[in-house]
């Protein structure tokens, strides 16, 4: 699962106790309770539901990949997890908590996140996460110190940008949360990822988090 979600667990970067320890580190500070429901936008193979889910958590999701839904549904059979796009799913059902990890970066466009935030706050209760975004004020230094990383593992920079070709991210400036959050009246907390061991390829260095509260 966690592989399948784009964490290469177990490549000696970051392995399945890292990343149980990274979801357990974001379920505190979201605030997660023992009765939330948990929705995710773009959950993919369920990777980051999963703990919650085995905690019987009430737990629904969405992805655009149908292989990853399937995953998903194996691992978690009882979970409502549906093929759909982040800009059109369903307001009808409200959840507790409302999560999206990893997936704003490959956004099209700051307008087409807006719209996706606006439905968050429309289908959530309480909470709103936002992780894993990638910083605007770090943009310059992108590609340098994943480069660095990249090669560090024994790989060649032409290597990483075959690797990485045609998968530009989306930058996003903290005032574009703060601003948003304002608008929809909600509590704005932004931290900067600082999670131990997820370094990815410079990952956790160059990126962010929003915890919206209603």
């Amino acid at each position: 699962m966690v592989k399948a979600n784009g964490f290469d667990a177990g490549s000696g970067k970051f392995s399945v106790h890292d990343w149980i320890t990274y979801c357990k580190s974001h379920y505190k500070k979201i605030g997660i309770r023992t009765s939330d429901s948990i929705f995710e936008i773009g959950c993919g193979s369920g990777a980051f539901l999963f703990l919650l889910y085995k905690k019987q958590h009430v737990i629904a999701g969405i992805d655009y990949s149908p292989e990853l839904i399937k995953l998903a549904n194996k691992f978690m059979p009882k979970a409502n997890i549906k093929e759909n796009d982040a800009i059109s799913f369903s307001q009808d059902q409200k959840y507790d908590v409302i999560v999206s990890h990893g997936v704003f970066l490959y956004f099209e466009s700051l307008q087409y996140a807006e719209e996706v935030i606006k439905r968050m706050v429309n289908t959530s209760v309480k909470k709103i996460a936002i992780l894993d975004i990638c910083d605007f004020d770090k943009k310059e230094i992108y590609h340098e110190v994943r480069i660095r990383d990249f090669i560090e593992d024994g790989y060649t920079e032409d290597e990483y940008w075959k690797r990485y070709e045609g998968l530009d991210h989306l930058f996003y400036t903290k005032d574009f949360f703060r601003n948003l959050g304002n608008q929809h009246n909600l509590n704005t907390e932004i931290y900067d990822q600082n999670i131990e061991n997820y370094e990815y390829y410079g990952n956790s260095k160059l990126r962010f988090n929003v915890i919206y509260t209603k």
